[in-house]
């Protein structure tokens, strides 16, 4: 870990929850990474995670390896959320298929199932 004693910066993800640019070694900015890992978290068990997730086309896999990794940086205290930001959204009544999702950065996540009721 760096000598920063606190950093406030949003976390979101799309619709994939892959978070390497965020927990993975080679993602510290300020070490010539290419990610937002801002709090220069550094753990080898969870880069490995990371790539075999990665590696996987099968969901239910990769959601173990993302609980996986969730464990390690939660017992790791690699960050501190203080608040969950809600996106209010209002929507015309025909339009089926939206859902707000405050774990995405954008409710535009499954817009592929989006249609518009006859």
């Amino acid at each position: 870990m760096g000598n920063t004693a606190r950093c406030l910066a949003p976390i979101g993800s799309g619709a994939d929850p892959n978070p390497t640019a965020r927990f993975s070694s080679a993602s510290v900015p300020v070490q010539g990474g290419n990610g937002v890992n801002y709090y220069q978290y550094k753990n080898l068990e969870v880069d490995k995670l990371l790539q075999t997730a990665q590696a996987s086309f099968n969901e239910a896999e990769r959601k173990e390896f993302y609980l996986r990794i969730q464990s390690f940086t939660r017992d790791d205290q690699a960050f501190f959320p203080i608040d969950q930001q809600s996106q209010i959204e209002g929507t015309k009544a025909k339009l089926v298929g939206f859902h707000a999702n405050a774990n995405v950065s954008a409710n535009t996540w499954n817009i592929g199932s989006w249609y518009w009721e006859a």
